[in-house]
């Protein structure tokens, strides 16, 4: 099922889901959100939040940042689809 299937509340559920996983992941030993997969799943989410410009608390993927740090809200101003495809087409040549 793709982002764009999803009703606005389950969109937010699945995306708040992952993100307090990452959270907790972070004080554990054994990692449960950190593969790629999960994160590509992540971004597809929080692009199609963006779309339906639903506010949401990002998903801070470092390891470095403490627990205790208050979350940042998203600007909706940003454009993350462009900065996705820009990311991607990066990657993709390698640079």
């Amino acid at each position: 099922m793709s982002a764009s299937d999803l009703s606005d509340e389950s969109l937010l559920r699945y995306y708040n889901s992952i993100r307090k996983q990452v959270e907790a992941d972070r004080d554990s030993k054994h990692k449960l959100v950190g593969s790629d997969a999960i994160k590509e799943y992540a971004e597809s989410l929080r692009i199609e939040l963006h779309k339906r410009r639903l506010p949401y608390t990002a998903i801070d993927w470092s390891a470095d940042q403490q627990t205790d740090t208050p979350n940042s809200i998203v600007r909706l101003d940003r454009d993350p689809v462009t900065e996705a495809s820009a990311a991607e087409t990066r990657r993709r040549e390698g640079g």
